[in-house]
C-alpha cells in the first residue's frame, strides 16, 4: 500500500495486487480479476484526460452512475423483502469474462453456448455500446477485466476470422468497434492505460477500492453507497456444508459459480488516497535569490534594501564541511515572520548546524530505513528497516554492533527508553517489541493493533525509569496509550487508554509531555489533538493539508506545531489559534522533520536535508549526501550530531564542527 501511495508502483499493478489478495485469478472465471471502467466518453474525436467529464464517478458503483436508473434500483430495493439488494446481477461473472474474451478464447464461449456463439446483437461488438449498456441497462452493471489496461489486442480483434454473425441492423460482427479517439486497438489500450494512471484517476481510485475490496462492500456503508448485491455473492453468507438437500445445494452452487462473486474483503476502513507527485523544478542560480513569495504564492511586500544587514539577503553559495555536498542558500525573504521566542532552556540553538560536517554515508540495511534513534551520549545509533532488522552501530567507528531480526515483517519505528538500554520497536505485523541492547534479545512482544503499527512516541517515565508511558499509532486508525513497567528483569505492559480513531491510516504522531498533548496525522491530511491528562479528544484539524501528513512535531515550548505533507508543504502553526505562521511549498516532497523551535531540519524525496529558519522563512542550507528519499532523522540532544536514513538503506552521519577547530578534530578521528 505504501509503495502505491508513494508512486513506486502503478495503479494497474496495485489493482492486480489487490485482486490477488482477494483470491481473484486469471485461471478462475468465477473469480476473475475485476478492473474499473475509468473512461465514460466514447464519442469524442479526442480523449481529454484534463476534463473531469471524461471520467466515470469512481466513488459510485456502476449501478449508481446513471441517476435515473438508480432511482429504479432504489425503488425496487425499498419494496423488496429481506434479504434486500440493489442489483440482481453482478459486476463480475464468468459470463462477462467470456463476453469480453470472445475473440481471444472463442472455445470457452462455444462451450457455454452449446457449440455456437450467442446472438450477434448480444456479443461484444462495440466499446461505446458496452459502456452504454452498463450505464443504462437494468440488467447490466458490469465492470471491466484487466485486459483493457494491458498490451495484447487479441480480445479486440477478430484475428481468427470467426463467424460471429450479423446484427438485426444487418451489420456483420468482426473487430470490436472502437471509440473515435482511438486510432487502433493498440492505441485504444494505450489510452485506457494512460487514463488509469492519470492524476485524476489516481486521486479517486481509492473510492472504487472501497466499493470492490473495502468497507463499502456490505452493511450500512454498502446501502448508503447503493452497492449491495444478492447475498449469495458475498463470502461467508452461506454454509454449504449445512445444506442437506442435494438439489438445494446444487442450486446454491450454480448461483454462486455462475452469477458473480464479490471479492474477499480486504479493508474494513476507508482506503487511503494516493499521493500525487510533487511538481519539481530544477534548482538553478536564480533560485539563490528567489523571494519567498515565489515559493508560496503569497503576495507580500519586500524588505527595504538596508535590511540586508540582518542577514536575510545573500547571493553567495558557500561550502561547509568536507565537500560540495553541503550547499548554503539564503533566499530573499519578504516580511520577517513574527513568532514567539523560544524559552532559553528548551534546547541548544541549532544555528550551530551551519557547521554541520559529513562524516560517513554507509549502507546498513537491505531495504529502506524507516526509523532511527540515538543513545543519550550520541555514540550509538539504533535503526530499523523494511528488511525486518534492528541494527545497532557504533558511530565512533561506524561498525555494526548488533543485527537482529525482529519478527518477519517490515519495521516502522524505534524508540529508546530513558534507561538507555531498552528499545521499543514497531512492526507492520501489528505488534510492538521490547528489546534489550545489553542482553541482545527481545524481552516481550504483543499485538498492539489490528493493522501495521506506524509509529511510537514517548510520553513520560518515572524517576527511576522503571515505569514508561508510550503512545502507538496504526494503519487501523487507532491510537493507544501503553504503560510499561519493569521489575528490573522483565517488563509488563497494559493499555491504559484507546484514544479515538481516524477513518484512515495514521501516518504521524507527536507528543508534548509538559503540555500533556498529542497530535496525530493521517493519510488524508486530517489531524486530531488529544489531551493526555484525561485521554480525550480536543479538536480535529482538517484544513491545513489536502494530502497525507508525512511527519509532525511540536516546538519545545508546545505552542507551535510543525507539519509536512505529501502535498509538498512545510507549515508552522500556532496551536491555540491554528494561525499558519509559516507556509512554504517545497521543490520536493518532505518526509521527516525535526526542530529546535526556530530551525527546522527537513528530509526530502530527492535525498536532500534542508535547514530552514522558521523566523524568517529562509532556507539556510541544503545538505546533499543521500541519493534517495530521506525517511528518518535523529538529532543529538546537544545538537552535536545528526543522523539520517534513506529508502536505499543508507544512513548518513553528520557532526557539528567548530570552524576554527575542524581540522584538528577531523585528524583525531
Amino acid at each position: 500500500m505504501i509503495a502505491w501511495q508513494n508512486g513506486a508502483i502503478s495503479n494497474f499493478d496495485y489493482l492486480m495486487y489487490l485482486n490477488n489478495l482477494a483470491d481473484r485469478s486469471f485461471t478462475d472465471l468465477a473469480q476473475y480479476p475485476v478492473f474499473p471502467w475509468v473512461i465514460k466518453d466514447y464519442t469524442s474525436d479526442t480523449l481529454d484526460l484534463e476534463n473531469p467529464e471524461t471520467f466515470r464517478d469512481l466513488s459510485k458503483p456502476m449501478g449508481a452512475q446513471n441517476p435515473e436508473r438508480l432511482k429504479d434500483f432504489i425503488n425496487r430495493y425499498n419494496e423488496m423483502p429481506a434479504p434486500k439488494f440493489h442489483y440482481g446481477t453482478h459486476y463480475s461473472t464468468p459470463g462477462y469474462v467470456l463476453f469480453y474474451t470472445l475473440r481471444a478464447a472463442p472455445e470457452y464461449s462455444l462451450n457455454l453456448q452449446n457449440g455456437k456463439f450467442d446472438a450477434a446483437d448480444r456479443l461484444f461488438r462495440s466499446i461505446a455500446d458496452t459502456w452504454n449498456n452498463a450505464y443504462s441497462g437494468m440488467a447490466d452493471v458490469k465492470e471491466l477485466i484487466p485486459e483493457f489496461y494491458m498490451q495484447s489486442t487479441d480480445f479486440l480483434l477478430n484475428l481468427n476470422n470467426l463467424d460471429l454473425g450479423v446484427t438485426q441492423r444487418g451489420e456483420r460482427v468482426g473487430d470490436v468497434i472502437l471509440p473515435p479517439w482511438a486510432d487502433s486497438a493498440a492505441d485504444f489500450l494505450a489510452k485506457c492505460r494512460e487514463a488509469l494512471e492519470c492524476d485524476y484517476v489516481s486521486q479517486r481510485i481509492h473510492h472504487w477500492i472501497d466499493l470492490i475490496f473495502g468497507y463499502k462492500q456490505t452493511g450500512p456503508e454498502a446501502v448508503k453507497a447503493h452497492n449491495l448485491f444478492y447475498y449469495l455473492t458475498y463470502e461467508g453468507e452461506l454454509d454449504l456444508d449445512a445444506v442437506s438437500d442435494p438439489a438445494e445445494r446444487k442450486a446454491f452452487e450454480v448461483q454462486i459459480m455462475e452469477f458473480g462473486q464479490t471479492p474477499r474483503l480486504l479493508f474494513s476502513v476507508p482506503h487511503p488516497q494516493r499521493r500525487l507527485p510533487c511538481v519539481q523544478r530544477p534548482l538553478g542560480p536564480a533560485d539563490a535569490s528567489a523571494p519567498m513569495d515565489e515559493m508560496t504564492g503569497d503576495a507580500v511586500p519586500s524588505l527595504d534594501e538596508d535590511d540586508d544587514e540582518a542577514g536575510t539577503h545573500a547571493d553567495d553559495t558557500t561550502d561547509h564541511g568536507d565537500d560540495a555536498g553541503v550547499v548554503t542558500k539564503h533566499l530573499e525573504v519578504d516580511v520577517p515572520l513574527v513568532v514567539e521566542q523560544q524559552t532559553p532552556s528548551a534546547v541548544v540553538d541549532w544555528s550551530v548546524m551551519l557547521n554541520l560536517t559529513h562524516m560517513a554515508t554507509l549502507p546498513i540495511h537491505r531495504e529502506g530505513i524507516t526509523g532511527l534513534a540515538l543513545s543519550h551520549d550520541s555514540n550509538t545509533l539504533f535503526s530499523v528497516s523494511q528488511d525486518s532488522k534492528l541494527k545497532v552501530h557504533d558511530l565512533r567507528s561506524h561498525e555494526e554492533v548488533i543485527g537482529q531480526r525482529i519478527g518477519d515483517s517490515s519495521l516502522s519505528a524505534v524508540l529508546l527508553f530513558p534507561d538507555n538500554d531498552t528499545l521499543l520497536v514497531a512492526s507492520w505485523d501489528s505488534c510492538l517489541y521490547l528489546y534489550s541492547v545489553e542482553l541482545g534479545s527481545v524481552l516481550s512482544q504483543w499485538q498492539a493493533h489490528h493493522d501495521a503499527v506506524s509509529t511510537v512516541k514517548l510520553f513520560r517515565s518515572s524517576d527511576d525509569n522503571r515505569t514508561v508511558t508510550v503512545l502507538s499509532a496504526s494503519w487501523d486508525g487507532s491510537i493507544k496509550v501503553w504503560e510499561l513497567e519493569s521489575d528490573g528483569t522483565t517488563w509488563s505492559y497494559v493499555c491504559v487508554s484507546d484514544l479515538g480513531e481516524h477513518a484512515v491510516d495514521i501516518t504521524a504522531l507527536a507528543v508534548h509531555p509538559e503540555r500533556q498533548l498529542a497530535i496525530s496525522g493521517d493519510n488524508e491530511g486530517h489531524m486530531a489533538v488529544w489531551d493526555l491528562a484525561d485521554y480525550t479528544e480536543q479538536r480535529r484539524i482538517s484544513d491545513l493539508h489536502f494530502q497525507a501528513i508525512n511527519d509532525l512535531c511540536f516546538t519545545p515550548d508546545g505552542k507551535r506545531l510543525i507539519t509536512c505533507s505529501s502535498d509538498c508543504t512545510l507549515k508552522v502553526v500556532l496551536l491555540d489559534s491554528l494561525v499558519e505562521a509559516m507556509v512554504v511549498t517545497l521543490d520536493q516532497e518532505p518526509h521527516c522533520i525535526a526542530t529546535d523551535g526556530t530551525f527546522i531540519l527537513v528530509g526530502c524525496e530527492d535525498g536532500a536535508i534542508e535547514l530552514w529558519d522558521s523566523t524568517h522563512r529562509t532556507l539556510v542550507q541544503s545538505f546533499r549526501q543521500h541519493k534517495a528519499a530521506v525517511r528518518a532523522i535523529a538529532v543529538a540532544s546537544d545538537a552535536s550530531c545528526v543522523v539520517s536514513g534513506d529508502e536505499d538503506a543508507c544512513f548518513t552521519h553528520w557532526i557539528v564542527q567548530d570552524a576554527d577547530s575542524e581540522t584538528d578534530v577531523l585528524s583525531s578521528l
